[in-house]
């Protein structure tokens, strides 16, 4: 029998599910069971010379499936841009799942090939104008993911039209991929721009979500070209009770505050009423997260501040970590704006900085300075140095240090088995501590003669965690030295204890210069070489 009568032999019985050749199945089933590298190798290398040849096929069926398998084999890391042209021919099929199959390669093997996309426009207008809905939404789905500059181009003027599609579908799908023909073809926007705005009078909810989606994502490029729309996107905000919808609003709004401030008064009414009466913590955090951004709460607007800062605070109260977090960001934006807002919500602030979750953790502690005081000064900084003490110590450190000033134990869990701490996050410790230590010349330093000995333990717990954090330690002696001649003496002896000790020799070289700098400058302190 000639290969050619085996070929129509074939070609006659695959209508009947009586297939000769590999299925993408079977293809994955091949990879699965051949799990040794040089023979799972060996097996892809083969599939694909077996795709170079099913590919050229002029069996419709058995070309569409080598595409679906090159498409496969694509993931891992297999170069399919030889078969654009076969991809092409699939994508013309009369058949929808082949045509399906051809869009699909498409998206994965089209890469900026000017080449074959320049074949690819007709075919794509063709399919735009196709009375069968879902080839048009295969269409309008390759073109956002191919799209560049010259076919955006081309193409802008057939994707318009689908905005008057007969189907939601189409039309929401048409407005999307608007979106990324702007990307591509800025140019568009000056034209064709109004023409999104219309869709949020769409009849179709879904539609109109569609088009506030990507009013928002161009407001975060050219947020200026949008203030005319703020009054059909106010009465949106007022009426809409779906909460994607008003995040979206939410943030859109964030946006363009930013370039019209007259804005801010007309939404803040509206935004605090929606936080306070939802019960979608999405929504709140959106709500106090538009607040922030569009710079609606100022330095004294200490109520705005509480309202927002109350929401979050049934945010900590749940066990979801995730929420916990995003409740500390939106803690830490406030905070920024001013830290007092902050200041009366210390203990939940101090019970982050214990907590098992270390990303909890880093953004309690990048806030932490936002309520420090004279009055809490010691307690703070205890509860970050017991973090610097190996596991192993840290109950010998508790009663080595325990003073007058109160046990914190309540807050450190010993139940709980402490997360391990990277080196980052132990030297973010130390320069926390040296920042809200030394804030304003040292207004919240009760005793120096406490902070002094602080900084020694400090360069203690660095040698032992091997962190580089001499230099700095080093620059606050020599200020402290400068700055407060009462305690200088006292600041010179604990220079010459750390210059003669090896172990900060060898392992913190760096605070050295510094403190030999104070031995040296204030020499007159020590009575005799021996000291």
């Amino acid at each position: 029998m000639s290969s050619q009568t085996k070929n129509e032999v074939k070609a006659r019985l695959r209508p009947f599910g009586i297939v000769f050749e590999k299925s993408l199945s079977d293809l994955i089933k091949g990879i699965r069971a051949n799990k040794d590298p040089e023979a799972q190798a060996k097996f892809l290398q083969n599939a694909i010379q077996e795709c170079r040849k099913e590919v050229r096929s002029s069996d419709m069926e058995l070309k569409t499936m080598a595409v679906l398998k090159l498409a496969y084999l694509e993931m891992y890391g297999f170069d399919m841009s030889w078969a654009n042209f076969h991809v092409l021919e699939v994508m013309s099929s009369s058949k929808f799942q082949q045509k399906r199959v051809g869009y699909l390669a498409a998206f994965q093997g089209f890469r900026n090939d000017n080449d074959v996309l320049m074949l690819t426009t007709n075919l794509l207008k063709k399919d735009l104008n196709s009375s069968k809905s879902v080839e048009v939404g295969v269409a309008l789905s390759g073109i956002s993911s191919i799209v560049t500059t010259p076919l955006a181009s081309d193409i802008t003027d057939d994707v318009i039209k689908m905005l008057n599609h007969s189907k939601p579908y189409i039309r929401k799908k048409a407005i999307l991929t608007m979106y990324k023909v702007f990307l591509k073809y800025p140019e568009a926007i000056r034209t064709h721009l109004p023409r999104i705005f219309d869709k949020l009078d769409d009849e179709d909810k879904s539609v109109v979500t569609a088009t506030v989606t990507v009013i928002c994502e161009l407001s975060k490029k050219t947020p200026k070209i949008l203030v005319n729309l703020a009054p059909q996107l106010y009465e949106l905000l007022s009426t809409s009770n779906n909460n994607w919808m008003l995040i979206r609003l939410l943030k859109l709004f964030s946006s363009l505050t930013t370039v019209e401030p007259r804005l801010k008064n007309k939404l803040l009414d509206p935004v605090l009423e929606l936080m306070t009466k939802t019960k979608a913590s999405s929504l709140i955090y959106e709500c106090i997260n538009c607040l922030v951004t569009g710079d609606m709460i100022s330095e004294d607007d200490h109520h705005i501040a509480n309202i927002c800062l109350e929401e979050l605070v049934e945010f900590f109260k749940e066990r979801d970590q995730n929420l916990k977090y995003v409740g500390l960001l939106a803690f830490f934006k406030i905070g920024e704006i001013n830290s007092d807002f902050i200041s009366s919500y210390s203990e939940h602030i101090l019970n982050f900085l214990v907590d098992d979750d270390l990303t909890i953790r880093e953004k309690a502690l990048d806030i932490v300075d936002g309520i420090v005081d004279d009055e809490n000064l010691f307690e703070i900084v205890k509860l970050l140095m017991i973090q610097l003490v190996p596991q192993e110590e840290q109950n010998e450190e508790d009663n080595k240090h325990e003073d007058e000033h109160g046990d914190l134990s309540a807050l450190l869990n010993p139940t709980t088995t402490a997360p391990v701490l990277s080196d980052q996050y132990k030297t973010n410790i130390v320069k926390k501590i040296l920042e809200f230590s030394s804030k304003d010349n040292y207004a919240n330093i009760p005793s120096f003669e406490w902070y002094i000995a602080v900084l020694t333990d400090l360069i203690d717990l660095s040698v032992t965690n091997n962190l580089l954090t001499g230099g700095v330690i080093g620059e606050q002696i020599r200020d402290i030295a400068i700055r407060v001649p009462s305690v200088r003496k006292l600041v010179v002896s604990t220079s010459v204890k750390i210059i003669t000790n090896e172990s900060i020799l060898t392992k913190l070289p760096q605070v050295l210069q510094q403190v030999i700098w104070v031995a040296g400058e204030y020499s007159n302190f020590i009575k005799n070489g021996d000291d």
